[in-house]
């Protein structure tokens, strides 16, 4: 994230592409359960893919629930599923100001969640490393008559309002219960966690209770 940058620019998400889908909906990822097959067009692609940057999640979530609208299979379950290592604090610079991808980040991401999930999508999420972050408004954000100029650090920048950590953002995104949302997971334990929610998936045990 960028937890320690100044006041700057947005970077790329002042495209309005900066969101997108790297790879389409298949089953090519996979030459059978538990391999996985480097040369398919998820694993090359994402294999490319640089971190960096600061960290705006509500417009990834909005690209996943598209995606399943457009390429999901009909009389299908479907999921998200959401890893952060942290706080959104960035916005895309496209949109107004005064937008709430700007001014409230992890709020936004919530509220994209929620419009997934009350398509009946379900959602899982897992906080990694988000511990003591907070949600800040991005740079450029505009609240009330005040530009932000700072973000990432509660000295400096601007809390969203309402107030909302970290952890407790991640898990509004999740859909209610607890085994959709993993909170602080441990490097070693991600793995395994990837493999019980595939595992509750092709279970048939990941659905929505009414």
């Amino acid at each position: 994230d960028g937890s320690n940058q100044y006041a700057g620019s947005g970077g790329t998400f002042s495209m309005s592409n900066a969101a997108y889908v790297l790879v389409p909906l298949s089953n090519s990822y996979a030459t059978s359960t538990g391999n996985l097959n480097m040369s398919s067009p998820f694993m090359s692609t994402l294999n490319c893919v640089k971190d960096g940057g600061g960290t705006a999640y509500a417009q990834a979530i909005d690209a996943a629930y598209q995606e399943l609208v457009k390429d999901g299979r009909a009389g299908t379950q479907k999921i998200i599923v959401f890893l952060s290592d942290g706080a959104a604090n960035d916005g895309p610079t496209f949109l107004a100001s005064t937008s709430p991808y700007r001014t409230n980040p992890c709020g936004q991401g919530v509220t994209s969640a929620g419009v997934a999930k009350a398509a009946k999508v379900l959602v899982y999420s897992i906080a990694y490393t988000a511990d003591g972050d907070e949600c800040d408004a991005a740079i450029g954000a505009k609240i009330g008559s005040t530009t932000v100029q700072w973000y990432g650090s509660s000295r400096w920048g601007t809390p969203e309002t309402p107030s909302l950590p970290a952890e407790t953002a991640l898990q509004k995104i999740a859909s209610p219960g607890a085994q959709y949302f993993y909170d602080l997971p441990n490097p070693t334990s991600l793995t395994g966690i990837f493999q019980q929610i595939a595992s509750d998936i092709t279970a048939g045990q990941a659905r929505i209770v009414q």
